[in-house]
């Protein structure tokens, strides 16, 4: 396997796990579940943010901090990858500032999605052919638009892989 297959692999396994991950579908003002988009991008796209009728939105970034360290081993051909895979979720806040609500009145929400899309990738979610998580990291925010909230969690995945 190439190095650009081995990192596009598990890539795609872990965009496939979020594709399918009920846990961060929302529950629209008709009460039905809404998957949110996922979307593949290169860097973490804060204009979604202006957006809003495409959300919910995750967005899965492949080499989060834009590298990926590659060490060898003497005498050998593998390679040991470590690379950051990002998670971003995006979801339109119910509360609304302008209308005198706290916009922290969704925050546990995001919480709970952000920790949810954390939990996908603990036990045997972080194994993968042929490496493996290693370490996960959970971010909050959330930008205040003219007339809404979008809140917006990271999660970011480091990932190692011995490529043979």
């Amino acid at each position: 396997m190439t190095a650009f297959t081995t990192v596009n692999t598990i890539v795609a396994r872990i965009r496939a796990m979020v594709v399918g991950a009920t846990p961060l579908f929302v529950i629209d003002e008709h009460g039905d579940s809404v998957p949110p988009v996922v979307l593949d991008r290169d860097e973490d796209p804060a204009v979604l943010a202006d957006s809003p009728q495409g959300l919910p939105a995750i967005v899965v970034v492949p080499i989060g901090d834009k590298a990926d360290a590659i060490s060898y081993f003497i005498g050998s051909a593998e390679w040991e990858h470590v690379f950051n895979v990002m998670v971003a979720g995006y979801y339109r806040a119910t509360s609304n500032e302008t209308r005198g609500e706290d916009i922290y009145d969704d925050i546990a929400t995001l919480r709970q999605k952000a920790y949810d899309c954390a939990e996908l990738f603990k036990g045997q979610g972080a194994f993968f052919t042929p490496g493996n998580i290693y370490r996960t990291r959970v971010e909050l925010g959330y930008y205040a638009i003219t007339d809404y909230i979008i809140y917006k969690f990271i999660v970011t995945l480091s990932v190692k892989v011995i490529e043979v």
